[in-house]
Formats: C-alpha cells, structure tokens, sequence
C-alpha cells in the first residue's frame, strides 16, 4: 500500500487537486454561509447609516460592544490562568482515573447551551447573588469555553518532545525553571490557539448568555444577545424590520471585523512574544518545585474545573426526577449523533490539508491570510450565524433533505475548531521530520502517515472531540436552517421552556451519560498505535 500511496503523491495534479478541493470546501462552504448576511451592510449602507444616526440605537451598539470585549478578555484571561496548569497535570502528571477527569472535562459541552445558561444560572444563584451583568456573563462563558482552553494547551504539550525538558533538568535546572523556560515556549502555538478560541467563543455566544440574563434579571445585553434580541423584536412587530434589521447587520459586521482584527494582531504578538526565559529566581523556583507547591497547583485548577465549569454545566439536572423518557428523546438523540459524526469527519477530511497549506505549502502572506480566515466563523455572533446559515442554505438549495442542511449548516461552526488545533499542531511540529523521512526515502502521503500523522494526533483528537460536542449542542442554527428538526438539544430546550425542569434534567444527564461513553471512545482510539 505505501508503495501505490507514494506513487500517488509523486502525482502533482492529484496532490494540488486535494488542495484546491480544501480550499474550495472552506471558501465556499465554511467562510461564505455565516457571512452572507453581511453583504445585506454594503448593498444598503445608506440605510445603515440612517439608522445608525439614532442615538437610542447608536447608544446601545456602544454598550453592547463594550461588555462584550470585556467579558470575552476577562473569560480568556480566567481560563489560561486555571487551565495551563489542568493541562499540564493532565499531560505530565500520572494519578488514577486520568481518562475518566479527561473525558470529564468534554461532557458538559454536549449539554445545549441554552440549557447550560440556566444551568449556571440556577448554579450561581444558589451560591450566590451575580447582580453585575459582566460577572454574571463571565461565569457562564467560563463554563462554556473552559475545555477549549485545556484541550488546545493539551494537545500542544503532548507533542512537545520531553527529552528537552530532562535535558535542562540535566544540566541543574529545577522542574519549574525547566518548564517555565523549556516546555511552555514549545507549546506556545497551543496556548495561542487556545486563547483564541476562548476569546471567540466568548464573544460569540448567545443561546446560553440570554437565558443567564433573564433568569438573574440582568437588562444589560452584550452584542450578541441585542442581536438576538432584535431578532426577536422583527418576529414580533415587523414594522420593526426596516430599523432593526439594518442595526443587526452593522453590529455583526463590526464585531467580526473589529475581532478578526484584534485577533490578528493578538496571535502575531503572542508568537512573537520574548518569555523571560533568561531570568531564573532559582531558590523560590526551587522551592515552589518541591511538595507541598505542585500537589496545591492541581487541586487548585482541578477544584476550580469542578467548581466553575462541571457542576454549573449539569446543575440543572438536580431537577431531573425518574420519570419514563419518551422515545421521541431517543429518537432526538439518533439524529444529534449521526449530523455530529457526519460533520466531524467532514472537518477531518478537509482541515487537514487546508492546515498544510497554512503551514507548509503557501507563501508567507497568504499563509497568514488564510490562517486568520480560519478563524472567522469563530467570529460571528450566533444570532447572526444562525439567520445568515438560514437565509444561505434555505435559499441555495429550497427542498434538500433536513438533516443535510443542518450538517452543511453545523460544519460552518465547527470546522474551524479542528482546523484551529491543525495549524496549531503542524506549526508545532520540527519540520526537519518530514525532512529525514523524505531523505530515507518515503514520499508525500506515506511521509504524512508514518510521520506526521502520528505527531499530530492529539490534535486530531482533540479537535475530532470538540467539532462533535460542539455539533451535538448547538441548538440555534439547527432552529435557523431546519426548525423541523428534532435534534436532542432542540428537544431539552423545548422541555425547558415547556417548564417540564424534571424530564429537562433527566434527559440532560441521559444526554451527558451518552456523550461520555463516544467521547471516552473517541479518545481510546486515538491513543491505540
């Protein structure tokens, strides 16, 4: 077989014909469906403008924007703090039960995110009184961005090579020193990508953000829950149309463009960015590497997963009473898994090479182009992605199977997830292997079997696992392409609003207890030889 593979990959055409389909996919099938509403900004800017001139509506926008960049830096900063030290204890520290915390920390995003915002409602008001919109949007964020941070750092330290570490340890450095100036710059790509992954999921998220507000009596609206709650407004009076539809579209507009932006620059700063690596406090390092320090570090970022991220996520199931599940549950559940799987290994088949062109075969321009392209879909606030996915797929194919549309519809959000963890993986990666590999005489996609591939399957993994969580929970697009559709998160956040907390509970923690089994399957298999 590597002798018909390699043969294949000496053929140019076929190779660049892989390319140019991942290409093809992500313009055309990721980056134009959620931004096809905001062409709607340049047809009409006049009237964006006239509406723009209003002060009730320009004061809003300017709030909105603001609490949304705060919560979103606040959120990013919580979970670097908290999850590069649960990264590192999960990749570096061997304890009992280490696969089960890891699958753990993936469950609470199969739970819908408009279940999981009066999830961590219900959580917080019971401990305590979030009356400050900022903190209350915060919380729910971090419960909601949390893995990504962790899986992004993971995946990054699980590919660095630790011989490098023990060698600085050789040489007389303590094991903080050697991480510190070692092992955390090598997985620096990693905790870029995590990052930014927090920092755009943060500022995107609606569902969950507007059920945490009305249930703590918030008013204040960040910019995707004014767009959401525009939408609604336009459902309701559509005389309102001509004057909210065009504010929804600016506001979506400025936020992904004023993101992409700041995300730009701060993933160029953060690549750049000179560690003080040189500068070694050796006596505090070296007691701050011996017990009790290190054994502190993990119970603290493990008690603050628990306490800030799993219990918030499943609160709502202390409602859930044993009552018999209908089958149409079940049925809901089916349809969740198979548009999850289709989707993931959809993102799979073409995020790999759109990550080799990003790192390996365009020049360095358009290579950065694309890299921040990537991250786009990221971007858009989910009330927006939602009627963009719906006014783009409705109208391009009137009459396609359900479930295809929402597919077509869930790959737009979650192929960057996996793309994302790609990039960040090959960046990573001494391209000197590749080099070797070559000189001994493999080629093309024997090479990327045999060495790239296991190099960077981690990340594989750990974007494989994000894509299909993040597809099992979402419940707005699905509404937007295909109300119809009966997915499982559809139907708790239809138990929810029917007031049934009890069947809403058990069918969360059926839910849960499901997507723990695939994920925890997921994992096993990645880590077979």
């Amino acid at each position: 077989m590597d002798s018909a593979l390699s043969r294949l990959s000496r053929l140019t055409p076929i190779r660049w014909a892989w390319y140019a389909a991942a290409l093809a996919f992500f313009f055309f099938i990721v980056l134009l469906p959620p931004t096809y509403v905001f062409g709607y900004v340049i047809s009409g800017w006049s009237a964006v403008r006239e509406v723009l001139s209003r002060p009730e509506i320009s004061s809003q926008v300017r709030y909105a924007v603001l609490l949304s960049y705060k919560v979103a830096t606040l959120t990013t900063l919580v979970d670097l703090a908290f999850g590069l030290p649960l990264a590192w204890a999960l990749v570096k520290r061997p304890f009992p039960g280490k696969r089960v915390v890891n699958t753990l920390l993936d469950i609470p995003m199969s739970v819908p995110t408009s279940a999981r915002g009066l999830s961590v409602a219900l959580y917080w008001m019971a401990l305590t009184q979030l009356a400050d919109p900022l903190l209350g949007l915060t919380a729910l964020q971090v419960a909601i961005t949390f893995p990504y941070m962790v899986r992004s750092i993971s995946s990054a330290l699980e590919e660095v090579d630790y011989t490098y570490e023990v060698a600085a340890r050789t040489l007389g450095a303590v094991p903080l020193t050697a991480t510190r100036t070692v092992t955390v710059p090598l997985a620096r790509a990693g905790i870029v990508a995590g990052s930014v992954l927090s920092f755009a999921q943060a500022l995107s998220e609606t569902g969950g953000a507007t059920v945490l507000l009305l249930t703590l009596g918030l008013e204040q609206k960040n910019a995707s829950v004014l767009i959401g709650y525009w939408k609604s407004l336009m459902k309701q009076d559509p005389s309102l149309v001509p004057t909210l539809l065009p504010a929804a579209a600016f506001l979506s507009f400025l936020m992904m463009a004023s993101s992409l932006a700041l995300l730009y620059a701060f993933k160029e700063a953060g690549m750049r960015l000179s560690l003080p690596e040189g500068r070694v406090l050796r006596s505090l390092e070296d007691r701050l590497s011996r017990p009790p320090f290190p054994d502190l570090r993990d119970l603290t970022s493990g008690t603050f997963a628990l306490i800030a991220f799993i219990l918030p996520s499943f609160f709502v199931a202390s409602s859930a009473t044993l009552v018999g599940v209908p089958l149409d549950f079940w049925l809901s559940v089916g349809r969740s898994f198979l548009v999850a799987a289709g989707v993931t290994v959809l993102d799979l088949i073409f995020a790999v090479p759109l990550a080799i062109l990003v790192t390996r075969k365009l020049p360095h321009a358009a290579s950065r182009l694309l890299d921040s392209l990537v991250d786009v879909p990221l971007l858009v606030p989910t009330a927006a992605l939602g009627f963009s996915l719906g006014l783009f797929w409705t109208g391009l194919v009137p009459g396609a199977p359900g479930l295809l549309l929402v597919g077509l519809a869930h790959v737009s959000f979650t192929f960057s997830l996996v793309a994302r963890n790609l990039i960040a993986a090959l960046h990573s990666m001494d391209p000197g292997l590749e080099a070797a590999a070559r000189t001994l005489g493999a080629d093309g996609s024997v090479t990327f079997r045999r060495v790239v591939l296991p190099v960077i399957k981690p990340s594989v993994a750990a974007g494989a696992v994000l894509a299909f969580a993040r597809s099992l929970n979402e419940t707005g697009a699905t509404l937007a392409v295909y109300p119809e559709a009966i997915t499982a998160p559809v139907y708790i956040v239809g138990l929810v609003k029917a007031g049934r907390m009890d069947l809403a509970g058990l069918a969360t923690l059926l839910l849960g207890g499901v997507s723990f089994a695939v994920i925890y399957a997921l994992r096993k298999a990645a880590r077979v030889r």
